[in-house]
């Protein structure tokens, strides 16, 4: 019988506003990673984008068998903050791909959008929609509490449940 597919992308703030909390950026990332590598029963593949005010892929699409926390070495934070086209060009460069039993995209952002030139709020919001609802991924949230966290996270097209806010802070 052969191992279920699941793909885990990653789409994570690299704007200068991350430099106070780089370490625990770090260790988050790692901890998400860690408890992906307890799905023994899967093949899991991950993918790491960061943005600050342009995107890179910074881990390409890997087994995760085969990465060897190159995040950490990798990452860099500067620049202002494209919320919006970091989580655009990882949905559309994702979007296509049907061969994974389960899609996991994971935000992990201290602020919010202030610079992105490619996609809108409007254009993130419906890819957000589509995939979660036709294609059924799993998209989760995670940013920095606001006053209005959860309007502005319902308004990005986000399910009830899968946002969460955190102290933009060491402690948080």
């Amino acid at each position: 019988m052969s191992k279920e597919k699941v793909k885990l992308i990653l789409v994570v703030d690299a704007s200068g506003s991350m430099s106070a909390t780089r370490s625990e950026t770090v260790q988050a990332v790692q901890d998400l990673i860690d408890e992906h590598r307890t799905l023994t029963d899967k093949k899991v593949r991950i993918q790491i984008f960061t943005f600050d005010s342009t995107v890179n892929e910074l881990v390409p699409l890997t087994k995760l068998k085969e990465y060897n926390s190159l995040f950490a070495d990798l990452y860099q934070t500067n620049g202002l903050t494209a919320l919006y086209d970091g989580i655009g060009k990882a949905i559309t460069t994702n979007i296509d791909d049907k061969s994974y039993a389960k899609t996991s995209l994971v935000i992990l952002t201290d602020g919010a959008e202030n610079s992105s030139q490619e996609f809108t709020k409007a254009s993130v919001t419906k890819l957000i929609t589509e995939v979660q609802d036709d294609l059924g991924w799993d998209v989760t949230y995670l940013g920095a509490k606001m006053a209005n966290f959860e309007e502005y996270t319902t308004s990005l097209g986000f399910k009830t449940g899968k946002s969460v806010a955190f102290d933009p802070s060491l402690e948080g």
